[in-house]
């Protein structure tokens, strides 16, 4: 039966409803393997889901490589961290910085790449107007994914993150091990489209269709996510700073283990 057909006799009311909801939901076939699969429509999926933070992976003064867009996409982050502040949202920074004996940039150096961003030069500083603030995390890394080897996993688990917001260099590099990463940690990824620039404009679209292939709704604008965020922060029912402790008395009680006669630390 093909979507949009009238549902025959023999089907229930139940099964029809099903298809007409399934007829929304998709756009198109494509074929994989041999086997043709429908495509979620991107519109109907939700910009964000549960608790989210974001990540900003590498915005650093200079790049790795020759990067096309790498200025411009720092300037389109500066409105989605300072929504992100208002919001009051976890906020993340990743810098990628390699010690001066050259020691831990494993076989970084086999590719494109040459030495880059070693502690002590111009372009580990993190771009300025984007640079951390009190009660933002900074995660230093040595590879390109920002799990491999750091504890933003932990950090994430114990905010209780359900989706992580990606922006940052280089699309088809840190970006792309970072999103991949997030989704086999079994998190939902969004990357904003204008906030990540590519090693060029070719591997730039290639990484965003290889995300966006793991996760239909994956790619994103910044425009989307500003805008989720300013309604939910109208929705007075949105626990969307749920995040935060207050006290160590509230760092107790969320916790199911604890009898009611714990008593604080002295």
């Amino acid at each position: 039966m093909v979507l949009g057909d009238a549902c025959p006799a023999t089907h229930s009311h139940f099964c029809c409803v099903l298809f007409k909801m399934a007829e929304t939901l998709l756009t198109s076939q494509k074929t994989i393997g041999g086997i043709q699969m429908a495509v979620a429509n991107h519109k109907h999926i939700p910009v964000l889901y549960g608790r989210f933070a974001l990540i900003l992976v590498d915005q650093q003064t200079g790049p790795p490589i020759a990067c096309e867009n790498h200025h411009q996409s720092n300037l389109n982050t500066i409105p989605v961290l300072e929504k992100a502040r208002e919001a009051d949202i976890p906020i993340i920074h990743l810098q990628e910085i390699h010690r001066k004996e050259l020691v831990d940039y494993g076989r970084e150096l086999d590719g494109n790449e040459t030495v880059h961003n070693l502690e002590g030069t111009p372009e580990v500083e993190l771009f300025e107007p984007l640079a951390p603030i009190n009660g933002e995390w900074l995660i230093q890394k040595r590879r390109y994914s920002g799990f491999f080897g750091t504890d933003l996993d932990l950090l994430l688990r114990e905010l209780r993150i359900d989706t992580v917001i990606l922006t940052g260099q280089i699309t088809d590099v840190c970006v792309h091990y970072t999103a991949v990463d997030a989704h086999q940690y079994g998190y939902v990824v969004r990357v904003l489209e204008d906030c990540v620039a590519g090693s060029s404009d070719k591997a730039h679209e290639a990484s965003l269709d290889a995300i966006e292939y793991l996760q239909h709704g994956a790619v994103r604008s910044s425009a989307e996510v500003i805008n989720e965020l300013e309604r939910l922060m109208r929705n007075t029912e949105s626990s969307i700073t749920a995040w935060r402790i207050a006290s160590q008395e509230e760092l107790l009680n969320r916790r199911w283990f604890v009898e009611e006669t714990r008593s604080l630390p002295k």
